[in-house]
């Protein structure tokens, strides 16, 4: 493997480091990595060095494909003490771009670590939950616009893969996380989080867990919180009981009467589509 002579690959220029030595490996990886705990080490040592590179679009870079190392070939001490680690450094990277990156690629992680979609693995549910799944509730709160939205559409995605009930747990964590928060940036990434989670949810879980988060955004005193949470009743109409179409229409209608022309706006707009529904 010359490619895996990092000090070599060293002084290459950025952008070979970049594309060609980890996108050979990560085509290669799946066959190589079994029953070869030699040849393992040498690309985990490898990919390790690429992932504290200098240079912010080869950390990218990894971070995008990282998942293409199979991370199902690991496990035990080589991805707690050696893949882990690595994976945690990517998402909490300073520069945006390579947390967003690494965000994006934690539907593939997980279909990695639990194997089969229907009946996922216990150790590798496991391990999600213990280290995967804190790291998302982390990517909702982040000062990035850029990666509270990406955190949203990926949680979405994931609650798709566990199912229903594996995943409220998490949806609630993080609704709780940042619905305490009094940015209201952040109280719009709650919203915008019921919003994409509410066509693979349990109704039930929207009436227990985010029907009042909905409730009480129409009141709050931005405006921004107030047509945000407009849009997102809109988004989870279809996807309620009746009795919850009968509270939420019951809200846009305030919202309705808004001194804020874009409340107004979106609150008719929802208004419409809770028609279909009552």
């Amino acid at each position: 493997m010359p490619d895996a002579d990092y000090p070599g690959a060293g002084s290459r220029p950025p952008r070979v480091r970049e594309t060609r030595p980890f996108e050979g490996i990560c085509k290669l990886a799946p066959v190589l990595l079994q029953n070869d705990s030699k040849l393992m080490k040498t690309i985990v040592g490898f990919v390790q060095k690429l992932a504290i590179d200098d240079e912010t679009p080869v950390r990218c870079n990894i971070a995008s494909e990282v998942h293409h190392l199979g991370v199902d070939h690991f496990r035990g001490q080589m991805l707690e003490q050696h893949i882990w680690p690595m994976l945690e450094e990517l998402a909490k990277d300073e520069k945006w771009r390579v947390r967003k990156a690494f965000i994006a690629q934690i539907p593939q992680l997980a279909r990695c670590c639990c194997g089969n979609e229907t009946t996922p693995s216990s150790e590798g549910t496991d391990f999600f939950e213990k280290k995967i799944q804190p790291l998302m509730i982390l990517g909702l709160s982040d000062h990035v616009y850029r990666i509270r939205e990406e955190t949203c559409q990926r949680i979405a995605e994931v609650i798709g893969y566990f199912g229903k009930k594996n995943t409220l747990t998490m949806v609630a964590s993080g609704l709780d996380l940042i619905d305490q928060k009094s940015n209201c940036l952040q109280r719009m990434t709650c919203l915008h989080l019921i919003a994409q989670s509410a066509p693979v949810v349990d109704p039930k879980s929207i009436d227990s867990q985010m029907k009042q988060i909905l409730l009480d955004a129409c009141k709050n005193e931005v405006s921004n919180v107030r047509f945000t949470a407009a849009r997102s009743i809109e988004a989870v109409l279809p996807y309620v009981e009746r009795d919850v179409v009968k509270e939420l229409t019951i809200a846009l209608s305030g919202l309705k009467e808004d001194s804020d022309p874009d409340v107004q706006y979106y609150a008719e707009c929802a208004l419409v589509v809770a028609g279909k529904f009552a």
